[in-house]
């Protein structure tokens, strides 16, 4: 969910069509005491979902998410709504990358900064940062991650908050034990 000082809002997730089968992306505005549904791109062939917003502004919201492809695997997927309709934004260097991104945030300095989850069928998964510079999102870090212990580790970051000391992961390994677990910011 992004709040904007105006009082409005935005809030994204997901619906599901054929008895719960298919999930499909949900965006929904709040302004003048009300909800309303505005369609999202939704790229996908058989299922898109979104899992974050962030705004700058009532026209310049950035989600995030994941979609299914024509090969059957779940890609990431960023949307950005200009103030009439939603579009997929894409990002250079990620091609046809297998993923999902979980989470994005707006900084003060006027970017944004999302991460996710690249899994390419090889372990361990790798974490995917992203920020968004001058209009276009870049990637800012990909690759495998460590513990703080030093071991190998498969990457799901669940979070990425902004600050002005640069973002802040919070991030989970994936066999989900406390020594897995951790928060840390990017140099």
């Amino acid at each position: 969910m992004a709040a904007l000082p105006d009082g409005s809002a935005w809030a994204v997730g997901i619906y599901t069509q054929n008895s719960g089968h298919t999930g499909r992306a949900l965006a929904e505005h709040w302004s003048d005491g009300r909800w309303t549904v505005v369609p999202a791109a939704d790229p996908g062939s058989r299922e898109d979902m979104l899992y974050s917003a962030a705004a700058a502004g009532d026209s310049d919201v950035w989600a995030v998410g994941t979609y299914s492809g024509a090969d059957g695997r779940f890609h990431p997927l960023v949307e950005h709504w200009d103030g009439h309709r939603w579009s997929v934004s894409r990002v250079r260097g990620l091609g046809a990358a297998d993923g999902i991104l979980t989470s994005v945030s707006w900084a003060a300095d006027g970017g944004a900064w999302a991460t996710g989850q690249l899994t390419g069928g090889r372990a361990p998964d790798q974490e995917v940062v992203l920020h968004l510079v001058g209009g276009s999102w870049v990637i800012a870090r990909r690759g495998p991650v460590s513990t703080p212990q030093g071991a190998a580790a498969s990457a799901y970051p669940q979070a990425v908050a902004a600050s002005p000391a640069g973002p802040w992961l919070a991030t989970t390994g994936l066999d989900t034990s406390a020594s897995a677990r951790w928060f840390r910011r990017l140099a």
